[in-house]
């Protein structure tokens, strides 16, 4: 029998919400919440591999089947930038959410939205209305799968975002084009 560390048990509560990590995600998560070295960092994983806990795909950590999910991996990297201090609770996200996270720093809750070709109406629709019933405030990031559907999305909410990813240099992420042509300063 194995005892895991607090960071070991945070790392795995991470990865059972969301299935997988980039080992440098996973590094920033763990430095935020536990001021953990990059020493420390790469032990709390070398043990959690050895034990059976997680598996290691190249730079992927994952507690899931031999797959990994590229979108989920951008949404922690959205994720990340969205928040750039603090640390993070991931919580449990239902399709056609990738991933929600709570930062207790900004009292903020950003869900990610994927959104593939031909679903922007609808997905436009949900992210609209994500916290119009909520007390908490948040952000909808939706991820898109092409820079070319910024167009097609329209919004309700000025709590909604679009991120997609620029050629050769990572995602950019910029306020939704809202309905009845009213604009938003970009953020």
């Amino acid at each position: 029998m194995s005892y895991l560390s607090i960071e070991q048990i945070y790392l795995l509560s991470v990865l059972h919400e969301i299935g997988c990590l980039r080992k440098n995600q996973a590094a920033a998560l763990l430095r935020r919440q536990f001021q953990s070295s990059d020493i420390a960092i790469a032990s709390i994983i070398r043990q959690l591999k050895k034990t059976g806990n997680i598996r290691e795909y190249g730079n992927i950590i994952s507690v899931v089947k031999d797959d990994f999910n590229e979108n989920v991996l951008q949404a922690v990297d959205l994720i990340l930038a969205f928040f750039p201090n603090g640390a993070i609770e991931f919580v449990r996200a239902s399709a056609p959410f990738l991933a929600l996270a709570y930062n207790e720093t900004y009292d903020q809750l950003v869900m990610i939205l994927h959104v593939p070709e031909g679903k922007e109406k609808q997905r436009g629709l949900l992210a609209s209305n994500a916290f119009s019933a909520n007390e908490v405030q948040g952000f909808v990031i939706m991820l898109l799968e092409s820079a070319e559907q910024r167009e097609q999305i329209c919004v309700r909410s000025s709590y909604c975002l679009i991120a997609y990813q620029m050629k050769n240099e990572g995602l950019r992420i910029e306020k939704a084009r809202r309905l009845g042509g009213e604009s938003d300063h970009d953020i």
